[in-house]
């Protein structure tokens, strides 16, 4: 029997989070790919079905694949066994190859992809996707926002406290306020949306609307700021590893100058603590919001590669 034909994959479920965290939290690299939340959240975007056979998670991006090609992120597993994450390469070929596609890796890290280069070479090829590279920070620099290069964001956070002072609440996300939260959201998705944003806001909003449906079971933790008793914005993010801190959502009245740095700070300062990195993701490309992250002077630009079958 073929090994591919026991690499059966199932759709992602809350009841699942526990298997896949285990190993994500452990091989995952801090990526805020190697995430159980975003595989839950945006199911409807990447489709990620997943797979654990003999130590090994494999994850399927099913939406994603297309005629000819299947998508996968890396196998996650013991890399210090090479013999073993060789043949859990060669087991995604075979699954691939019983589809009648070659293998595409999304969104590898170098190591990883170095460890497939080297394993398996002359069988794969990897391209660095700047777009997709996440910016990595360490807890001190975003709550403290010390040093320089953090001039301008301290200075925006001073003057917002200053401007609105004991106008301002800040409350951790709990039953008591999702409602504040979900009506923010969609106030927020209905201004300042250009036709082109449509579709990804679509794709965002059906994705905050689950997380804040399952927010306790995700492990997702977060903040909303008050201004003047109303809902200015909120923030949540939840844990890739021990060390490691992913923000996933922020969202801030436009109207309210340096709401977003605020959000920044006091999001890292009421749910990170005890982490020593926070990872802020990946740009995409977005010229503005990559000007932002490299002003911030990230401690780690976590570099991320495709990996396509030869």
């Amino acid at each position: 029997m073929s090994t591919a034909e026991t690499l059966l994959f199932k759709e992602t479920s809350l009841e699942d989070r526990s298997i896949i965290e285990t190993y994500m939290y452990r091989w995952g690299e801090g990526s805020c790919q190697h995430s159980f939340p975003a595989m839950y959240l945006l199911s409807h975007k990447y489709g990620d079905s997943f797979c654990e056979r003999d130590g090994y998670l494999y994850v399927l991006r099913a939406r994603l694949c297309r005629e000819g090609e299947r998508v996968y992120l890396f196998p996650m597993g013991d890399r210090r066994d090479e013999d073993g994450f060789r043949r859990a390469l060669e087991t995604v070929l075979e699954d691939a190859h019983r589809n009648g596609a070659r293998v595409r890796f999304e969104s590898l890290t170098r190591k990883a992809a170095e460890l497939c280069l080297r394993l398996l070479p002359g069988r794969f090829e990897a391209r660095e996707d700047r777009d997709l590279a996440e910016y990595i920070y360490t807890f001190e620099r975003l709550a403290y926002q010390q040093g320089p290069e953090m001039h301008s964001r301290r200075q925006g956070v001073s003057t917002f406290f200053n401007q609105y002072g004991d106008r301002v609440r800040i409350e951790r996300i709990c039953p008591e306020n999702l409602q504040d939260v979900r009506s923010f959201q969609e106030f927020w998705s209905h201004s300042g949306q250009s036709p082109e944003d449509a579709e990804h806001m679509e794709i965002e909003n059906t994705s905050i609307q689950k997380a804040l449906e399952h927010f306790d079971a995700l492990g997702l933790r977060g903040i909303v700021l008050y201004v003047d008793g109303t809902c200015a914005g909120y923030a949540y993010g939840a844990a890739l590893s021990p060390t490691h801190y992913d923000v996933i959502i922020e969202k801030g009245d436009r109207r309210i100058t340096n709401i977003y740095r605020a959000l920044n700070r006091e999001h890292v300062r009421a749910c990170a603590g005890g982490f020593g990195y926070i990872n802020r993701e990946e740009d995409l490309g977005v010229e503005g919001l990559r000007r932002a992250k490299m002003m911030d002077k990230p401690d780690v630009l976590l570099e991320k590669y495709i990996v396509t079958e030869v």
